[in-house]
């Protein structure tokens, strides 16, 4: 990931001048897909935080032009991400690092000030970039734009930001659409490069670690609820936290559902398909919320069972759940899945996939027992 720092301000505009106020921040973020809105289009939204979100299309697609033709105008084949949309969110009063107006007023020149970090409004941005996609396919039905429309991940945006300016200004200005298209081409000549980082260990596994592959990809194959583990992973390292409890939830419930399945097999006595429905009917009419602080203590044994604390922010996570499920809302009719901060939601997928983990190894040892007793028998 590399983006370019720059400074924009009105030619009219004395920089020795700013206030706080005078400050806005401008990230431009090239997205992996097309949204159908014309050449420009803005929005303003006001709420906890006041900002702009302005998309905008380089290359003009005027209604009722057939996709066909607009590949076969592209000067290479496959050349198509000058078509995708470029979103810049403009923040009024962003985070400001210390000393940062100082610095500014104290340059000798327009040329010579530094662009200001605004690293600690990244998330904010994110958010404002994916309620604007959300918005687009809520507001218009419209899923696809060349590539199948979907919220950006963390690391898909930070891929995806282009520039990130300093904007200098008067509070009351209002940006034209001049000067917004000019900050979309503008190259500053002063450009501050920085690179991302790498996530995780890159040296090789373990023989003994590879040596489980095989068998992993064998049992996934049979059990889903493996592959929403690892969405679960994967959506928490992006900070999606909402998502990454909600895969984390459905990857426990897979799992204690199918130990449940098997213990009542060993011990019930197979009389037809009696003791799948008894197991289908346990689980649909007692739910997971119950059966989760019941089933450690009568399918598994001492040393296998999750510890209570993390059982008791499971059943915690599943109420996050069902309020995302069920659209919950609270006496105020405010939505009760929003009450719920990035850290809570963290810590929650954190225990749901510890818990997780402790009924798939007890369901693998029961497997690995049960394949042992197969070969005894047929030895």
């Amino acid at each position: 990931m590399a983006y370019s720092q720059g400074v924009w301000a009105p030619d009219w505009f004395d920089w020795r001048q700013a206030t706080e106020g005078s400050v806005r921040a401008a990230f431009i973020v090239r997205l992996p897909f097309r949204l159908r809105v014309g050449g420009l289009h803005r929005l303003r939204v006001d709420g906890e935080r006041t900002y702009e979100i302005c998309l905008w299309n380089k290359v003009d697609v005027p209604k009722g032009t057939s996709t066909q033709s607009v590949i076969a105008g592209r000067s290479r084949a496959r050349d198509w991400s000058g078509l995708w949309t470029e979103a810049m969110v403009l923040l009024e009063r962003p985070s400001l690092p210390d000393e940062a107006l100082a610095a500014v007023r104290s340059s000798e020149s327009f040329d010579s000030i530094a662009p200001l970090g605004f690293d600690l409004d990244t998330f904010a941005v994110l958010a404002a970039v994916n309620q604007a996609i959300v918005g687009y396919h809520s507001g218009t039905g419209v899923a696809v734009g060349g590539c199948v429309l979907r919220p950006l991940s963390l690391s898909t945006y930070l891929d995806s930001v282009r520039w990130q300016i300093t904007v200098l200004c008067p509070p009351d200005y209002v940006l034209s659409d001049e000067d917004v298209i000019g900050m979309f081409r503008a190259r500053p000549a002063r450009e501050l490069v920085t690179t991302g980082h790498l996530t995780g260990d890159l040296d090789d596994l373990s023989p003994q670690a590879l040596a489980q592959i095989p068998r992993a990809i064998r049992l996934q194959a049979d059990h889903i609820f493996y592959e929403f583990a690892l969405l679960a992973k994967a959506a928490a390292f992006d900070s999606d936290y909402r998502a990454a409890l909600l895969m984390a939830v459905i990857a426990l419930e897979g799992a204690h559902a199918r130990l449940v399945r098997e213990e009542l097999r060993s011990h019930i006595p197979a009389r037809k398909d009696d003791t799948r429905q008894l197991a289908e009917r346990l689980l649909r009419e007692q739910g997971v919320w119950t059966l989760l602080q019941l089933t450690p203590h009568l399918f598994m044994r001492p040393e296998e069972r999750p510890p209570e604390g993390d059982l008791d922010l499971c059943v915690k996570a599943i109420e996050v759940r069902n309020a995302v499920m069920h659209a919950l809302t609270d006496a105020r009719g405010r939505p009760k899945a929003r009450k719920f901060s990035n850290q809570d939601l963290s810590a929650l997928s954190a225990a749901v996939l510890r818990v997780y983990q402790c009924f798939v190894s007890a369901l693998e040892a029961r497997w690995a027992e049960q394949q042992a007793n197969d070969a005894n028998a047929s030895a």
